[in-house]
């Protein structure tokens, strides 16, 4: 079932191409044209200095693989005919399709909008603009498009990435169980599959307590990595042979806690300017919060070493990882992993995460 909205041209240089036709009409003996003129330019006026010069399109709700489609009107309300130039869309998750290439004066183009979810469980925004030419004057139609993504289950206590807790190095291996109950979905299913992407949080084995529940079993082996551990767990699900095409992911988490300690145990640069140098640190100590004598050294995972740099800096009381970002415009947002070794012979390894957006 779709849904119409409807997109007005705006434009301020209409309004006073707009005006001047009426006051021509005017001057030539239509007395109640110049009238008209006023209350179609304040019309068009209020339309032209609308926010963002846009207008919202709710796309319902899609489940994390599957497609949702909307069907927006984009009317022309001005004497001019719009030649359409293209369609740009901001995510790769969207399709957009206008069914005409030129929209006359008071007509409308019928604009298909298709949002795929993403494979993973995160509301979307995004936009979509329409280019055209109106006498050889660019302008656009501008959609800011949002669609709510729901999942196919729900943990008890969780939204969102699942947090495990907090475990002791020296308590491990350790088995530890989460719940699923099954969330509302247009078709049955009667079976669930688990697989993590991570050695450090490995996924033994299910069981089906209920019809509308389930647990997993999760084993934690010995490590020497120390801080938050993450896995990626993907869900499949069946319906007694037939395994359905659409999954569902969802990020575990598990804080592991030793002799030494790093904080903070994520890093978040913020929205940084292009060309802008942004500096975080990272305090690395034991426990009792005392200073280390064994060796530190830092790297950046591979993906991400040619947007961040570490440094590592020592003083009586405790030992400082120095990050530094620079903003890039080619990079929206740069994401990865810093790996804080300490010691020289099996050393522990601290995995903190961090994030940058760019302007």
């Amino acid at each position: 079932m779709s849904i119409h909205s409807t997109f007005k041209f705006k434009c301020c240089d209409c309004i006073k191409r707009v005006a001047g036709l009426f006051d021509a009409w005017a001057a030539h003996g239509f007395r109640s044209a110049r009238l008209a003129s006023h209350c179609f330019v304040a019309a068009l006026a209020s339309l032209a200095h609308a926010e963002d010069n846009s207008v919202s399109v709710d796309m319902g709700s899609v489940t994390p693989f599957g497609i949702v489609e909307r069907q927006v009107s984009v009317a022309n309300l001005t004497p001019f005919m719009i030649k359409v130039v293209s369609v740009k869309k901001e995510c790769g998750c969207t399709s957009a399709e206008l069914d005409t290439t030129e929209i006359q004066p008071g007509k409308d183009g019928k604009l298909t909008v298709k949002i795929k979810g993403r494979g993973y469980v995160e509301d979307i925004t995004t936009k979509v603009v329409v280019e055209g030419l109106r006498d050889k004057e660019r302008c656009f139609f501008i959609f800011n498009v949002k669609a709510k993504v729901r999942d196919l289950i729900s943990f008890e206590g969780a939204e969102g990435p699942i947090d495990l807790g907090r475990i002791e190095s020296r308590d491990l291996p350790k088995k530890l169980k989460i719940e699923v109950v099954k969330g509302e979905y247009p078709v049955a299913w009667n079976r669930m599959d688990v697989r993590g992407s991570s050695k450090s949080l490995v996924v033994v084995g299910t069981q089906k307590l209920s019809d509308h529940s389930w647990e997993i079993d999760i084993e934690v082996p010995p490590t020497r990595s120390l801080g938050v551990l993450s896995s990626d767990l993907m869900f499949s699900f069946w319906n007694g042979d037939s395994k359905i095409k659409e999954v569902s992911e969802r990020i575990v988490t598990l804080t592991v806690l030793g002799e030494v300690l790093v904080s903070p145990q994520s890093v978040f640069f913020g929205v940084v300017p292009d060309g802008k140098r942004i500096i975080r640190t990272l305090k690395v100590r034991t426990r009792e919060g005392l200073g280390l004598e064994e060796p530190i050294a830092a790297e950046i995972t591979r993906e991400s070493a040619e947007y961040i740099k570490a440094s590592v800096l020592k003083s009586k009381e405790y030992t400082e990882v120095v990050l530094e970002y620079t903003g890039s415009s080619g990079q929206r947002e740069v994401s990865g992993e810093i790996l804080v070794k300490v010691g020289r012979v099996d050393p522990y390894i601290f995995i903190v995460p961090f994030q940058a957006l760019s302007e």
